[in-house]
């Protein structure tokens, strides 16, 4: 039997690695790959021991790359979450999957299903009851079918092989239940530790480096026998390359520790540096070392795929860019590689459960690496030390600062998540930025407040102990409870485990300092004293909830400051600080300040920005000015901003102003947000006619279903007031043309913006004096297995009552006549032009031109279908019904180029219930296009699947 040939080296290998309870856990691979399918061919034994106080009668097993089989699995359904396509329209022979499973102990046949469509977890049912202390040996065959590494850089590519959880590894049985997972490619599988014992038949091209010991046995016709072999703390990595580009170092730390590190990271040949790697890495493993206690497995590896999947976001990661420099981008990213294996590989805990305590904890030591070696470091590099860059605060932020900024973006819009979640349920950014970004600000926060000494003393005693140990939150809890006076608990219970804001306020009423805490957060606080700009006194107080009065410990102060330094992660830092003994002429605690562009928020002064802005429309002309905001890069409750513009076509002063105040709920099962807004606009609609628009207006977010999801689902009323200059001379008939009217409006949106299956439905009721009618538009855009874009759109509109006589309030057969002024058209009132045939989709969308309306119903379907690429046809297909005739029917086809759907499209109509659009003079007359300059709308369009 294979367990016998290979017993004593797995007795020798289990020798004072782990406890008596769990060296018995062990995994042999005997097998060989097959270069010409992709597959590996293999038989695998599992020697289980019941290490709990329950009887068992089955045994879970994750088969993680059967999640590689199809689109329809967990891992093909997130890859679509993410907005990639890849495994969804994967070729057969791309695709993953392992099976060819018989299981057998002792000779007996074990029944075994799966327990999900994913095939990615099994279940076993034994034939005999495991008693705790017991073990079970159980053994199988199995094929393994590569995946295409393009996915998710693990399987074949065109170098070799990268092999990532791709063995069966048994379930964790622990307190009472079994902890199943399926693969999300979130590198978090939850595996006792396991002695491993692996052979592998490869061919002679072939090189190997792993993540445990290896060695090479050459077999004769052109093969060679890979043993690898050790103790392990989670999966075991296997790279088979052509010619792979490892190297093996061995570093004697300050300890006088021999730490075996295998990484094919490097500096490239172009860097000029002075520092040899093997002197970065002695650096950086000293400082692990130092900072979290010695390394206790038996090697390092370290792959570059790991920075592919998580890179180091800075100025560096936007393309032709190297503010940074080279060496510093290259010497952080093998910095956190070489620390998140150093972490993951030595604290045995649940990551999917507890993924905080790895990825927080690993940017906690990066953020604390950079402080000591490049303290002066700035967020822009190189570009904070241009002049012009001197006028932006944000060019002030230090490197680590970064932290903060990203934490906020996502806090001031409701859409952070609590760090203590599992890790699967966090969108792409929460991912950055509360597992690793705000955690890391905790870290910082707790060894602030407790002391450094205690800090790491505390984190010293997990890594010893988490050697032998399951490491969750309560038992961290609990290290740092028994070290410290300071209360500690706050950091569990509040900061990791509840989405409460941080958010303090300091008020001076006649020289009485009162402290308000605006939330619900416990833990405690830092207040500073300032003479000037001398630091008289800084100190720390014990959380409170509601209000308090606070004494200051010296009265020779000017100025009193909460969280001056920021070690807090607070939410609004403006009203942090108060003047203290102020003097007549201290009337003002913060001056008023114009900043050229957008800039980051400066909690010593009222800010104003000023942006220049440019646009053109046809009875304006060319239009310039700027605009006049209170928005930071940071979002706040309330907005303003004023937009004056100057028409060098119409000579005439135009331009917007809109103000809102928004009302987050932190805690709504159903609404995220609720605004309350004004707007108005003034601008030509015609030649030396111009027209005024103002609406109040309030709205309401709803919640997503899902955060992970891209829904958007809102409710909005507002009260629309148009005013319309009239031209002179102007015809009796034509005077309701230019009628003001006021027009109540409510609208509700639903959009789900999926990659693969795109569904938007709006429903639309106005109400004015002279009509009322209601409208509802649903729009269904679909990727086809061949990779084609089928595009649906179906619109129903009727006119609940109609007192005009006239077609302005109408629907329109090719589109509204934007009454309401919402659409950005470059030339409205044209009849003839180019700015003519510009088209916004709405009403009846059709391109072909029928300049007819309906006053009465009106119904329309338009379809496209991708051919290749951006070229498609289309299809409007609709009827429609004028009071006192019947109702008429009207279809048009012809060819579309959809470069940006929304944004940038352009029709060609080529037949129509009209006859042949070709046959008709003038056809450039009849090409529509779609061409959106709103850069809001843009940059919506691609930040779909980030939040």
């Amino acid at each position: 039997m294979l367990r016998k040939a290979y017993i004593f080296i797995l007795f020798f290998l289990s020798l004072n690695i782990y406890s008596q309870d769990n060296f018995r856990n062990s995994i042999i691979i005997n097998a060989g790959l097959d270069t010409l399918s992709n597959s590996i061919f293999g038989l695998q034994e599992i020697t289980y021991n019941n290490n709990s106080k329950d009887t068992l009668s089955e045994i879970f097993l994750h088969s993680w790359p059967s999640a590689y089989r199809n689109r329809n699995t967990v891992l093909g359904k997130r890859r679509v979450e993410n907005r990639k396509s890849d495994i969804y329209f994967a070729k057969a022979e791309e695709k993953g999957d392992i099976n060819g499973f018989l299981f057998l102990s002792e000779r007996d046949t074990l029944f075994w299903n799966y327990t999900n469509h994913s095939h990615d977890i099994i279940h076993i049912e034994l034939n005999k009851k495991l008693y705790p202390g017991k073990s079970i040996i159980i053994t199988t065959p199995f094929k393994l079918k590569l995946p295409n590494a393009r996915f998710t850089g693990y399987g074949y590519s065109k170098n070799g092989y990268y092999l990532k959880e791709w063995y069966l590894s048994p379930a964790v049985y622990k307190n009472g239940k079994w902890h199943t997972m399926s693969n999300k490619n979130l590198d978090d599988l939850f595996i006792d530790p396991y002695i491993y014992l692996i052979k592998l038949n490869l061919p002679k091209d072939y090189e190997l480096s792993s993540n445990l010991l290896y060695k090479n046995n050459y077999l004769g016709f052109n093969k060679y026998q890979a043993t690898i072999s050790g103790k392990m703390l989670g999966s075991v990595n296997v790279m088979i390359y052509n010619k792979h580009t490892f190297i093996k170092h061995e570093i004697e730390t300050k300890s006088s520790n021999i730490i075996k590190l295998e990484t094919d990271l490097r500096y490239p040949y172009v860097f000029k540096v002075s520092e040899p790697i093997d002197s970065l890495l002695a650096k950086q493993l000293n400082f692990l070392e130092e900072f979290l206690g010695p390394y206790k497995s038996s090697k390092l590896w370290i792959s570059k795929v790991y920075i592919k999947n998580n890179p180091i976001y800075s100025m560096n990661t936007i393309p032709m860019i190297t503010t940074m420099g080279p060496k510093f981008q290259k010497e952080i990213e093998i910095f956190k590689s070489i620390s998140h294996q150093y972490i993951k590989s030595s604290i045995y805990t649940n990551i999917r459960e507890n993924a905080w305590m790895v990825e927080g904890l690993n940017s906690f030591v990066l953020a604390k690496y950079i402080e000591k070696y490049y303290p002066d470091k700035k967020l822009f590099g190189n570009l904070s030390d241009y002049w012009i860059s001197k006028y932006f605060d944000l060019s002030d932020l230090k490197f680590n600062e970064r932290e903060k900024l990203l934490y906020l973006i996502m806090a001031r819009q409701n859409i952070d998540q609590t760090i203590g979640q599992d890790y699967d349920k966090f969108t792409n950014l929460n991912k950055l930025a509360m597992t690793q970004f705000k955690t890391s600000m905790g870290f910082a926060y707790l060894n602030d407040y407790i002391g450094t000494s205690v800090f790491n003393k505390s984190i010293h005693e997990i890594f010893e102990k988490s050697n032998k140990e399951y490491i969750d939150p309560k038992y961290m809890k609990r290290i740092f409870a028994n070290n410290t006076d300071n209360k500690s608990d706050w950091f569990f219970d509040d900061y990791i485990d509840q989405r409460n804001l941080i958010d303090f306020k300091i008020i001076n009423k006649d020289d009485k300092i009162t402290i308000k805490n605006k939330t619900t957060f416990t833990g405690p606080f830092k207040i500073y004293g300032y003479k000037k700009d001398s630091l008289v006194f800084a100190e720390w107080r014990e959380g409170f909830t509601d209000t308090i009065t606070y004494t200051p410990t010296s009265y020779n102060i000017d100025r009193i400051v909460i969280n001056d330094n920021s070690i807090l992660p607070e939410y609004i830092m403006q009203d942090n600080t108060v003047k203290y003994n102020k003097k007549w002429y201290n009337i003002i605690d913060k001056p008023l300040r114009l900043k050229l562009m957008t800039d980051i928020e400066n909690p010593n002064y009222s800010q104003v920005f000023v942006n220049p802005e440019a646009s053109w429309n046809a009875y304006d002309g060319f239009l310039i000015g700027g605009s006049f905001y209170n928005k930071s890069i940071i979002r706040k409750p309330f907005m303003y901003k004023i937009s004056p513009l100057y028409g060098f076509t119409s000579k005439s002063l135009t331009g917007s102003v809109s103000a809102s105040y928004t009302h987050y709920f932190r805690d709504n099962d159903y609404l995220n947000s609720i605004r309350f807004g004004a707007f108005a606009k003034y601008f030509h609609y015609d030649r030396n006619l111009s027209y005024l628009k103002y609406n109040p207006a309030i709205s309401l977010d709803f919640i997503k279903p899902d955060p992970r999801g891209v829904v958007k689902n809102s409710l909005m009323l507002r009260y629309v007031n148009v005013d319309k200059e009239k031209p002179k001379n102007i015809p009796i008939e034509e005077e309701y043309l230019y009628d003001s009217f006021k027009i109540l409006n409510l609208r509700h949106s639903y959009q789900n913006p999926d990659i693969i299956d795109d569904f938007r439905a709006r429903t639309d009721l106005q109400l004015g004096d002279q009509f009322g009618k209601l409208s509802s538009e649903i729009r269904f855009r679909k990727l086809t297995d061949w990779n084609n874009k089928i595009d649906f759109r179906f619109f129903a509109g009727i006119f609940l009552y109609n007192n005009n006589d006239n077609n302005h309030y109408d629907f329109g057969i090719n589109s509204s006549t934007d009454y309401l002024f919402d659409y950005n058209f470059l030339g409205r009132s044209e009849t003839s032009g180019i700015l003519s045939q510009q088209i916004i989709v709405n009403d009846g969308a059709f391109k072909t031109k029928y300049n007819t309306f309906a006053n009465q119903w009106l119904l329309s379907t338009n379809t496209h279908v991708s051919v290749w690429k951006f070229f498609e046809i289309y299809g409007d297909v609709g009827a429609y019904k004028n009071r006192g005739d019947n109702a008429k029917f009207i279809w048009d086809t012809g060819v579309r180029f959809n470069f940006v759907p929304e944004i940038l499209e352009f029709y060609f109509p080529i037949y129509s219930n009209k006859g042949s659009e070709f046959a008709a003079p003038h056809y450039e007359e009849r090409i529509r296009f779609v061409f959106t300059a709103d850069f809001g709308e843009i940059v919506e369009y691609f930040r779909r699947g980030l939040y």
